[in-house]
């Protein structure tokens, strides 16, 4: 990881300092960050509260605030921003409407 970089790595859920819809709250999670030419690559898995291993498909973070379809998701798209160098934004839709939307801080998670 360079100073310039603060997203970059193998990152590991600190559960205190990191807020979550009651419906999704992992009680551990990692996360590989990759820098691609466009923004990130990011892979993600974790354990729900309720024991359940739950792996997500890779998913990539184009950082140009404009709306991108999902290639293997057809109706999906996201838009993704970086407000600041320790911060994404990501609001993803469905046919257009909002369906949710997440920030990733680096301050939230501590390195693997």
């Amino acid at each position: 990881m360079s100073r310039e970089d603060p997203f970059g790595g193998d990152w590991k859920l600190n559960p205190e300092k990191s807020q979550f819809d009651a419906n999704h709250r992992p009680s551990s999670a990692s996360m590989h960050w990759e820098r691609t030419s466009k923004g990130y690559r990011m892979t993600a898995e974790g354990t729900m509260g309720d024991g359940k291993v739950v792996k997500e498909r890779p998913a990539m973070f184009i950082l140009d605030g404009v709306e991108h379809d999902s290639p293997d998701m057809p109706g999906f798209s996201a838009v993704t921003t970086r407000p600041a160098d320790n911060l994404i934004e990501v609001e993803s839709k469905k046919s257009g409407s909002i369906i949710g939307k997440a920030s990733y801080v680096v301050s939230g998670m501590e390195r693997r």
